[in-house]
């Protein structure tokens, strides 16, 4: 971790989702339950564990908001409590697709769990002449960026999900997390293709 970095806290709790989602693949049914708010608390609590007690703080405004049925996914939307830093996480989206289960345990669908992002730009810093926020979409190894995202609110990265989830929403780059590699496309393409 960057000893520097100024909202420890808040990029800790980032890195706990993504881990919780892809390495450690406990799912995401407890996105849609109605204590999910309390889990996210007790999520922001233990991702500042390893933290030195002046690193951490409450998890203010983080709140698990409504919950909607976009593109065949069940999708809630988290507030989280304020960015102090750049790339880190106004709203958080977890899209989630049952699995279909069949008695022939071969033709079994897994879930499709996506974790969708409307990241802190420099203008967090104080920097207003950089877009609002970024979009973005991590994967098991990588991080997607979908390009500028609009203000920070909930209505407003709703109508993003929603183009993201029905393949519309261009992608900038992708970040490959092992290597540190970016790709970016020559022209914007989306996941569907043309």
């Amino acid at each position: 971790m960057d000893p520097e970095h100024p909202d420890k806290h808040g990029r800790e709790f980032k890195g706990y989702l993504y881990r919780w989602f892809f390495k450690d693949n406990r799912g995401a049914a407890w996105a849609f339950r109605d204590d999910a708010s309390h889990n996210l608390r007790r999520f922001w609590k233990w991702a500042g564990e390893d933290l030195d007690p002046r690193d951490r703080r409450p998890p203010t405004g983080m709140e698990a908001l409504g919950k909607y049925s976009i593109q065949g996914y069940q999708v809630r939307i988290v507030q989280c409590p304020e960015p102090r830093a750049l790339a880190l996480n106004h709203f958080v989206a977890i899209a989630w697709k049952p699995g279909r289960r069949t008695i022939l345990p071969w033709k079994k669908h897994p879930d499709d769990v996506r974790y969708l992002a409307l990241e802190s730009t420099l203008r967090v810093m104080g920097s207003e002449e950089d877009p609002p926020t970024v979009l973005g979409e991590w994967v098991r190894g990588f991080h997607i960026n979908y390009g500028v995202g609009p203000e920070p609110g909930e209505a407003a990265f709703r109508g993003a999900i929603e183009r993201i989830l029905a393949d519309q929403q261009p992608i900038v780059a992708v970040l490959n997390l092992a290597d540190g590699t970016v790709v970016e496309p020559r022209e914007p393409v989306t996941l569907s293709g043309p």
